[in-house]
């Protein structure tokens, strides 16, 4: 039984850590395989705390289970696999030339404190939840309010004129005792009456668009500036993003992980090279030779220095006077 858990736990770890492009064997016999397994599982935990809070987010814009579960996993391994791509190139094996952060490094550094900054957002909006939903429900009355002042005074000073004109007819009827005015006022009752239902169904659509609207925005700005420990929150969350950058970068570019790494990659390089060389004699003849401008092919990063032109008297001592 012990014979076939081992097997399995190893496979689990090498799992692991190859989230973040590492050499199990490698790590373990330079000792920071616990370095990466521990920056493996905060990348573990910030891909669960990025499902949360995209779906958590989407489900506040569309509500909608299928679109919600559709973009979260979507959203979510774009997040995670540029979270692990940003990783990665804090691995490189010329960080040994590094002494300081550069600006490169800077801005990557800066992109993923931004990405935990945006994934806290929906997740200290979830944690307020019960808070912000009677701060909301008091915003969106202020803001039916506002509306249905703003839709009654579209039709204000038209209703004022109408009703006037109401009046002036019915003051003129009661004065000539005739039924002239009738049609008029008539008139002037059903654009009011016509006017009056537009109103309502004015109304009635702010209402409904107030009331189904989440209102996203207006909850990330208001957790942000009226809760102070949200602040806390999004500091724990991008701390939480930063620590696996961090623990991969403090590893030093001349450690024996590194130099080992890089010497079996340019074996591997080269030992491909080598078998390509043979192919293409054996496919041609043995006596030719692959031309390369480089003296370190196939690596390539050495060119070879073009000859030197000689003079007039170098010329004429190696063709003229050497007969």
């Amino acid at each position: 039984m012990s014979s076939r858990s081992k097997p399995n736990g190893i496979a689990s770890q090498r799992s692991f850590v190859k989230l973040l492009g590492g050499e199990y064997d490698l790590m373990r016999s330079t000792g920071i395989l616990k370095r990466f397994y521990a920056a493996t599982l905060l990348i573990i935990a910030i891909l669960l705390l990025t499902c949360i809070s995209i779906f958590y987010a989407i489900e506040l814009l569309f509500h909608s289970i299928a679109v919600e579960t559709t973009l979260a996993v979507f959203f979510s391994l774009l997040f995670i696999c540029i979270y692990i791509f940003l990783l990665n190139t804090f691995s490189k094996e010329d960080r040994k030339r590094k002494k300081k952060l550069n600006f490169s490094d800077i801005i990557r550094i800066g992109f993923i404190a931004f990405m935990g900054f945006l994934i806290a957002q929906p997740l200290i909006i979830l944690v307020y939840a019960a808070s912000l939903s009677a701060d909301v429900a008091h915003y969106k009355q202020q803001l039916l309010n506002t509306h249905t002042t703003r839709i009654a005074g579209l039709t204000e000073k038209e209703t004022g004129k109408l009703a006037a004109r109401h009046h002036h007819y019915n003051r003129q009827k009661q004065q000539s005792g005739t039924t002239i005015y009738d049609d008029q006022m008539a008139r002037i009752d059903r654009t009011l009456q016509a006017m009056e239902i537009k109103t309502q169904a004015l109304e009635s659509a702010a209402a409904r668009t107030i009331a189904a609207n989440s209102f996203f925005l207006y909850r990330i700005k208001r957790v942000n500036g009226s809760y102070p420990l949200s602040g806390l929150l999004v500091l724990i969350i991008v701390t939480l993003f930063m620590l696996p950058a961090l623990l991969i970068y403090t590893i030093s570019g001349e450690h024996h992980y590194y130099r080992q790494k890089k010497a079996l990659e340019r074996k591997l390089i080269s030992d491909a090279y080598h078998a390509f060389t043979m192919h293409y004699k054996k496919l041609w003849d043995q006596s030719v030779t692959i031309f390369s401008r480089y003296i370190d092919p196939p690596f390539n990063t050495i060119r070879k220095k073009p000859p030197v032109s000689g003079n007039t008297n170098d010329f004429i001592q190696k063709y003229i006077d050497n007969r």
